[in-house]
């Protein structure tokens, strides 16, 4: 016969888990089903290194073509003190607040931020000619 406190302590996990599970499948920018954005609206990323800064769900993402088949959608959102990066080239962003610096995968290079940039899944649909970033 099982115990009232075995039971509740099994009852607890399972809803635990069931938890844990189903905020597994969230993403961390609140998107669950993504976006589809037309290759035709951003031809830029038709192209391998081609750029395009776009905005989803009030959010500002650089999206970069970084080969054939991947695109990098990573947050415009200085992960330090919450400053838009506005300043772009070829070998990373620059924070224009207090100067942190990231490479082209969001990673920090130069501080004062902490953490790297926000990143989000993405995945190109060739028979639409389009691309969804989750």
């Amino acid at each position: 016969m099982m115990m009232r406190r075995h039971f509740i302590f099994n009852a607890l996990v399972a809803a635990i888990g069931t938890f844990l599970k189903a905020c597994a499948g969230l993403k961390a920018s609140g998107i669950e089903t993504g976006v589809m954005f037309k290759f035709s609206e951003y031809p830029d990323l038709l192209n391998v290194g081609g750029v395009a800064s776009i905005r989803i769900l009030d959010k500002d993402f650089i999206v970069t073509r970084t080969s054939a088949e991947t695109l990098l959608a990573i947050s415009k959102k200085c992960t330090h003190r919450g400053c838009t990066l506005n300043f772009f080239s070829f070998s990373g962003f620059e924070c224009p607040c207090h100067g942190s610096g990231f490479d082209l995968q969001g990673n920090v290079v130069r501080g004062p931020a902490l953490r790297p940039l926000e990143k989000l899944a993405s995945r190109i649909d060739e028979v639409k000619n389009s691309f969804i970033i989750y």
